[in-house]
Parts: structure tokens; C-alpha cells; sequence
């Protein structure tokens, strides 16, 4: 057991090892280094900043691994151009040194090799009849430590790495510290393997679980609740209605209306009523006004008047009319052609109708989700973050309800359910106009590229 009392902060750190050689000391509470080989007798050099960088490792820690179960007596972090690196010395009570090191993208393990059993080439090594390639050569700089130290952390250091032949996760490095070569057999882990052995990371990713599931619980009936509103609200719209006939009218004279067949639309409130239909002309050019008749209170709505534009293959148009808001009842259509320019001596109309009342539009719906979606991104990353400050020591205590709760995402939500079904309720309330829209049509039988009995169903939604 060997235990060191920081000279500046008072801050006590105990070790389960003896430590022997060291160089100098950094207190991993107040950052202070110390130089010399003596504890008692060492000298304050300078102070590092606080880490800002994620490490691993405590001091002092305990790391199982295999049957040795080193601890961590050193806790060094270096700069180089490919970004920052950790390095853990582990010391066990047989006074062997074991090395962890992770940094961007890697996690290893390595274990110190004599340099007289190691032969030097320029482009490789060779150590145990094992060859390496070269690899790269990166000079560091040491920006943080905790720890016995073993070097001058001021001075830059230098290390290459070397690829093993055939096994890929096998490599060797040599650096170059304080004017002293030191060579390193190491070996790479995986990720999840390699977090697993420190403390830290293992609280870190029981806390980022918990996390999560808080988060999923939270934001679940957020998710679920706007659907069973939304469908509650529009019940009556769901009831889809479906009518198809043909009519057939003829007339001695090109100016004329005709009444079609009554036709019965079921419902308790007002819905959307969409006509698909063709309309076939004998003759081309002919201008076509239709409107629809309430037979309960005789209202009409009469739409623009269209014109039946020359299609060169036969007469059919195909006519789309979105009668908006249509309150339930009996009704029939109302067809009224205008003069031709040419007498004619017999004129003829027919008109393939299909209707569709009810149903809504999941548009609001879908904005409200588009919405939600950006909000989980912005807030989960700002409970993960908040999370991820439990690397270098967040309370434990926190909960993602309470991030959430502060970070004002539920008033987020409510605020955007609010929103989206106002918008919906006033939308209901207003008025809107019916449209319509005609467009020649090559083939009116079905047998070919007919709309009417081709296109798939939609959803109609108010026309302001």
C-alpha cells in the first residue's frame, strides 16, 4: 500500500502497489506536477489544465484482467497530428508493467519488450521470429496526466508503429522518450471488450441503458398520443363511401340540362366528396357546367364551366371535382351543355361517374411527427450530452426524466399537439371552395390506360 498527500491541494491518493523509479507526480486533483524521485522531497513544476478529453481509467483502479489484476498508477494523455491518445500504466503486485492505450478509432493492450531483442530495419521489425511492416511515425506531446510518471512531460516524444505480417491485430511500436528508445508488443480490442475492463466506462454504459429506457418511456405516449387524438377527432371522416354509375344522355338540340340518378350520401357530419368520372361528348368543344343539387333543401353547388377539349383519338375527358365539406343526404348531379357553334341534328353525353365521400388527410398528422422527430433529435442529444458528462463525473443521480423536464421538452410537445390540432379545428371551421379539373383522356374503356379504373384512392383534404 503506498498513499500520496498532494503538497498543494492535500488531496490523498492511495495505491495497492509500491511504486518504484518514478520521475515525478501529478496530483489528479489539482493537476499539479512534481518532479523529482523522492516524494517527500519532490518539486512542484507547473499545473496542467482540467481534462477536457473522455479517460477511461481512474487511479488507483483495479483493472481484471486475466489473472493479474493490475492497477493503474499512471494516467498520461498525448497529442499528435492523428488527435489524442490515452495511455494507462498498470503496475501488479509481481511488479510487472502492463499498458492500456486508446484513442481515435483504437484499443489495445501492450507489453514492454527488451530493445536487444528487437531487430531495427528501416521499413520493419522483427522480434520472436514475428515480423512487422512500418507503418507511420507521429511526434507527441503530453497535454494532461494523473500519477506517477516515468519521463519529462514537458519534453516531445516520438513513436512509430509497425503492422504485424499476418496477423492484423497484432502490431509493435517504438518510441522514442526523453532520448531513450522503449519497444512495444502490442495487441488491438475490441471496443466493448476493451470499455469493459475500467470501471468508469462500465457505470458509464449501465447509466447510458437506463438513459435510453427513461428516455423511450418518456417519449412514448407522446408519440402514441397524438395518433389516438387524431383519429378520435376525425371517427366521423373514417366511414368511406363508395357510389358508381353511368348515365347516358341525348338531346335533339347541343344546350340542354340533365338530371342524374339520385344518389344517397350516409354520414352525420360534413365530408369530402370526390367525383372521378369521364365525360364523353358526341361532339368536341362542347362547354359542360356541373353542379351538384341537395334534394333536402335544394342547395346548389354549381362549379366553373368547363370545356370538352378535342382529344384526337375519341371525345373522352376525364373530370376530377373535389366537392369540399358535403353535408349527408339525397343529391343528384345537374348537367348543363351550352350552344355549339355548328347545329347539330343529335347530341349525345355520356358520363362514367365514381364517388368517393369521407375520409381525411393525415397531413397534419405527418407535420406533427416531421416536428416530434426534430424535437427527440434536439433534446435526445441534449440528454445524451448531459449523459456524457458522466465520463469525468456527472451525478449519478441524475434521470433522464429530469433532463428532460428541465430541458422544457415536454412543454415542447404539448406546445406542438397544441398547435397542430388548433390549426386542425380552424381549418375545419372554415369555408372552402369545390374545384374541378377536366383533361383529355385516350382510352375511356378500362381495357387500357383508363384513370378512373387504374389510379389508386387518395385522400382529399380542405381547400381554403
Amino acid at each position: 500500500m503506498m498513499e500520496i498527500k498532494c503538497s498543494k491541494c492535500s488531496h490523498n491518493q492511495k495505491f495497492p502497489v509500491e511504486v518504484f523509479d518514478y520521475t515525478g507526480y501529478v496530483c489528479p486533483s489539482c493537476h499539479s506536477y512534481f518532479v523529482g524521485d523522492d516524494k517527500d522531497t519532490w518539486v512542484f513544476k507547473k499545473q496542467f489544465s482540467a481534462n477536457q478529453k473522455t479517460v477511461w481509467a481512474e487511479l488507483s483502479e483495479i483493472i481484471d484482467v486475466g489473472n493479474k489484476k493490475p492497477c493503474i498508477i499512471t494516467i498520461i494523455q498525448r497529442k499528435s497530428q492523428n488527435g489524442v491518445g490515452n495511455e494507462y500504466v498498470c503496475l501488479n503486485k509481481d511488479d510487472k508493467d502492463i499498458f492500456f492505450s486508446d484513442g481515435g478509432g483504437y484499443y489495445c493492450t501492450l507489453e514492454q519488450i527488451d530493445p536487444a531483442s528487437v531487430r531495427i530495419k528501416p521499413d520493419s521489425v522483427s522480434h520472436n521470429n514475428q515480423n512487422y511492416s512500418f507503418e507511420e511515425t507521429v511526434k507527441q506531446k503530453v497535454i494532461y496526466a494523473e500519477g506517477f510518471v516515468f519521463e519529462d512531460l514537458e519534453n516531445e516524444s516520438e513513436a512509430s508503429t509497425y503492422a504485424h505480417t499476418f496477423k492484423e491485430l497484432d502490431f509493435f511500436s517504438i518510441e522514442t522518450i526523453d532520448g531513450e528508445q522503449e519497444c512495444y508488443k502490442g495487441t488491438y480490442w475490441d471496443r466493448t471488450s476493451y470499455l469493459n475492463l475500467f470501471q468508469k466506462s462500465r457505470r458509464y454504459l449501465e447509466r447510458t441503458k437506463k438513459f435510453g429506457n427513461q428516455f423511450i418511456l418518456s417519449i412514448l405516449p407522446l408519440l402514441i398520443l397524438p395518433y389516438f387524438i387524431y383519429s378520435y377527432i376525425n371517427e366521423p371522416q373514417k366511414q368511406i363511401q363508395h357510389i358508381e354509375f353511368n348515365e347516358t344522355f341525348t338531346s335533339k338540340s347541343s344546350s340542354n340540362s340533365f338530371i342524374s340518378t339520385p344518389f344517397e350520401l350516409k354520414g352525420t357530419v360534413k365530408k369530402h366528396l370526390v367525383y372521378e368520372g369521364f365525360s364523353i361528348p358526341s361532339h368536341s368543344g362542347s362547354m359542360l357546367t356541373i353542379s351538384l343539387v341537395n334534394e333536402n333543401n335544394n342547395a346548389v353547388t354549381s362549379l366553373r364551366p368547363i370545356v370538352h377539349v378535342a382529344n384526337p383519338q375519341n371525345l373522352a375527358n376525364v373530370i376530377d371535382i373535389d366537392f369540399c365539406k358535403v353535408l349527408p343526404g339525397r343529391y343528384h348531379f345537374v348537367f348543363e351543355t351550352g350552344e355549339l357553334e355548328t347545329e347539330v341534328t343529335e347530341f349525345k353525353l355520356e358520363e362514367q361517374i365514381k364517388l368517393k365521400y369521407g375520409g381525411y388527410s393525415n397531413t397534419p398528422l405527418i407535420f406533427l411527427y416531421i416536428i416530434y422527430i426534430i424535437g427527440i433529435g434536439i433534446y435526445g442529444a441534449i440528454l445524451f450530452s448531459a449523459n456524457e458528462k458522466g465520463k469525468t463525473g456527472v451525478d449519478d443521480k441524475s434521470t433522464a426524466y429530469g433532463i428532460l423536464f428541465k430541458s422544457g421538452f415536454f412543454i415542447f410537445s404539448i406546445v406542438g399537439l397544441a398547435l397542430i390540432f388548433g390549426l386542425k379545428y380552424i381549418e375545419d371551421q372554415q369555408s372552402c371552395e369545390s374545384t374541378i379539373k377536366i383533361d383529355t383522356q385516350v382510352d375511356h374503356t378500362g381495357t387500357g390506360s383508363s384513370r378512373i379504373y387504374r389510379r389508386s384512392n387518395f385522400f382529399i383534404g380542405n381547400h381554403k
